[in-house]
């Protein structure tokens, strides 16, 4: 697969609802460009290991989960983004749903490869059973860090 990378050119024939990555922060956290402004973005309906949360510890699989992220999107990546009920959380994140130019919806990707577990807060709930299923699918078959740590939040060893 290739994608289109971010130049001046390729910014300014985005179509509605796409962005560019700019980077990844870690396993559920990017940053995109919209035009010409840079916005720090949420995955919604996914919680993977924490990788540089200002106060917890590094946890099981977080590096995993932050690598996996950066080789499915790679700085330039193309990306079609849709929202669920709220737009921000309480640290004025996008929080949105993250689809590949070929058509690979990341958020539920990374809960089946059992890199992410599924979570959800109320209002934003549009993908909860699919979510949900994949997360008990990928426990199921000790995928990730299913098999790895024991299931989430767990520290390094």
């Amino acid at each position: 697969m290739t994608l289109m990378g971010c130049s001046s050119q390729s910014q300014t024939t985005l179509r509605p609802g796409q962005a560019s990555v700019s980077r990844v922060v870690d396993g559920d956290t990017i940053e995109v460009a919209i035009g010409n402004e840079i916005h720090r973005v949420r995955l919604l309906g996914i919680d993977a290991p924490e990788t540089v949360h200002p106060t917890r510890p590094e946890q099981c699989y977080g590096r995993q989960a932050s690598d996996e992220l950066r080789r499915l999107l790679p700085a330039g990546s193309v990306i079609q983004l849709s929202r669920d009920i709220e737009p921000r959380d309480h640290f004025e994140r996008l929080l949105l749903y993250v689809h590949r130019e070929d058509g690979l919806f990341v958020n539920q990707w990374l809960v089946d490869e059992g890199l992410a577990d599924s979570v959800f807060y109320e209002p934003n709930t549009f993908h909860r059973v699919t979510f949900t299923r994949a997360a008990n699918r990928a426990k199921a078959n000790g995928a990730g860090l299913w098999g790895a740590c024991e299931g989430p939040d767990q520290p390094l060893p």
